[in-house]
């Protein structure tokens, strides 16, 4: 189809260590200290798609939540890609069921590893199926990025953006910061370009029979702007205007047969 964390920790031994070298030691930790709060505040610098085809008139544009490039989380080379048309008219929202919920940012490392080998090397898809994902920490984990062609929503691939919130949501909705960081990530996708702004915002399942993204969280999402209730179900995708002439003769013949 389509589709190195390391530690390196230095103990001192404290009973050695002279006066002057406690001074050294304060005035390091203070530095660290400021540094952490520095490095506390979520920021992340994309780019904005010019409106002209000249990629030398995009411009690096500056947002307020966390965010992990690929190279960061160590994600594996795609084996193939194929560019996304945008903006998109849609965005669907999926979770990841399995991995569960992660709450740091080791954990949700390894959450998107584990999903990227299981796309590649179980679903031999090209990569990681979605365009980003999302963890308990509030962190936005980028997976296959705005400009490349999904995985995530059969027949959708080509209209829309894909966003994991990963865990489980069947019974609970993510915690607050979650999914404050994915409304701010569809955000920041208007804003560069790459979403339309009246765009539709739909679960997995009004596109696919499945229940993705989870009953409750489904049920809050309804709640969100630019939810649509059209599709309901994978059974409206025929009458979808986005989709092709040609999906809706395929898809009646899937429908009619026997």
């Amino acid at each position: 189809m389509s589709d190195a964390y390391e530690s390196d920790c230095e103990e001192l031994p404290v009973k050695t260590v002279k006066k002057k070298n406690r001074m050294r030691i304060l005035v390091a930790v203070l530095l660290i200290g400021l540094i952490g709060v520095a490095v506390a505040i979520p920021t992340v610098m994309l780019t904005r798609k010019s409106s002209t085809s000249d990629p030398s008139e995009n411009e690096v544009v500056t947002f307020d939540f966390p965010y992990v490039t690929r190279s960061e989380w160590g994600a594996r080379p795609p084996v193939e890609t194929l560019p996304l048309r945008t903006p998109v008219p849609y965005v669907v929202i999926h979770h990841s069921h399995t991995p569960k919920a992660c709450y740091n940012r080791q954990d949700c490392i390894q959450a998107m590893k584990s999903m990227q080998n299981f796309h590649i090397d179980d679903r031999h898809w090209w990569d990681i199926a979605y365009h980003f994902g999302v963890g308990s920490d509030g962190v936005a984990y980028e997976g296959r990025g705005w400009p490349i062609l999904g995985a995530h929503a059969l027949h959708f691939n080509n209209i829309s953006i894909g966003i994991c919130v990963i865990g489980d949501w069947s019974n609970s909705t993510p915690p607050a910061e979650q999914i404050k960081t994915v409304k701010s990530l569809i955000a920041a996708g208007v804003d560069l370009g790459y979403i339309q702004p009246n765009y539709k915002l739909l679960g997995h399942r009004q596109v696919r029979d499945t229940e993705c993204p989870g009953q409750t969280f489904f049920d809050a999402v309804k709640a969100w702007d630019h939810w649509s209730a059209f599709p309901a179900s994978h059974e409206d995708l025929v009458n979808v205007p986005e989709l092709s002439e040609e999906f809706r003769e395929e898809y009646n013949k899937t429908l009619n047969a026997v």
